[in-house]
């Protein structure tokens, strides 16, 4: 009988360890040589893609052409609409 409470005490405390590890986590977590970056895509900001004269990007041709390959038949006809509201944004 002690062995198994034995057995599950120890896994509870490796487990907790590792909780604890794991929960710690900031810029000392990563190598010093390590470079944080970001992105973006003007397909994510502008939306407007058949306005003054823009033509369709290849993403945008796959959105319209295959509507039932992608999530709930999203495209990027609007996206954030950075082409309309860039001065209110900026």
């Amino acid at each position: 009988m002690a062995r198994p409470v034995v057995l599950l005490a120890l896994v509870a405390l490796v487990n907790l360890v590792f909780l604890v590890e794991s929960s710690v986590f900031n810029r000392t977590s990563f190598p010093p040589d390590f470079v944080f970056g970001a992105s973006s895509a003007a397909y994510q900001y502008e939306g407007a893609a058949f306005e003054d004269g823009k033509g369709p990007s290849i993403w945008d041709t796959f959105a319209h052409q295959f509507p039932g390959k992608i999530k709930n038949g999203d495209n990027g006809d609007v996206a954030d609409d950075f082409y309309h509201r860039y001065k209110n944004i900026l």
